[in-house]
């Protein structure tokens, strides 16, 4: 290895620091409806720049969707093109439909560890007796969720990988 080369441990450091992946901790704290929610998703990471339509006149949205200048995430929501995409970039442009007791499941999370066409719902799971009430938009289902099937991503508390994998079986 040359001097100039990362060592791999500081590089997988630096990818993770870089997709602002954090894994759940056990720890964990009362939440205001009585649940607990694990340390890591108390923290407040980095959440990328989004802008959605409602902050926008509309011909301004279009015009900068048109140049280029914005690039669709999702229905109503663009990163500027000088944002890549990244799971964060997708888990940031839930974050109105996914409350803090609750993580983005299922479909859901499976676009937004993998990209593609994104759902045309979301998908969350909340806490027993503390699933969040209809929204158009959003499903939402009850579960368990132990601090290690949840990480955070561009604010957004999401089913891990594995856990996203074994919901849909």
């Amino acid at each position: 290895m040359t001097p100039s080369t990362p060592a791999p441990a500081r590089q997988e450091t630096a990818d993770a620091a870089a997709r602002d992946v954090r894994p759940a901790t056990t720890a964990a704290r009362p939440a205001a409806s009585g649940a607990t929610l694990p340390a890591a998703l108390r923290d407040e990471p980095t959440v990328p720049p989004l802008v959605r339509r409602a902050d926008l006149d509309p011909v301004a949205w279009q015009v900068l969707l048109r140049d280029g200048d914005l690039v669709p995430v999702r229905d109503g929501v663009a990163r500027p093109a000088a944002v890549p995409d990244s799971p964060a970039v997708r888990a940031a442009s839930l974050a109105p439909l996914v409350p803090a007791r609750c993580a983005a499941a299922r479909e859901t999370a499976a676009w937004v560890h993998l990209g593609g066409r994104p759902p045309e719902r979301v998908h969350v799971l909340g806490p027993p007796g503390g699933v969040p009430g209809p929204v158009p938009g959003r499903t939402a289902s009850e579960a368990a969720l132990p601090a290690r099937d949840v990480l955070r991503l561009g604010g957004v508390a999401v089913t891990t990988p594995r856990r996203t994998a074994l919901d849909l079986l």
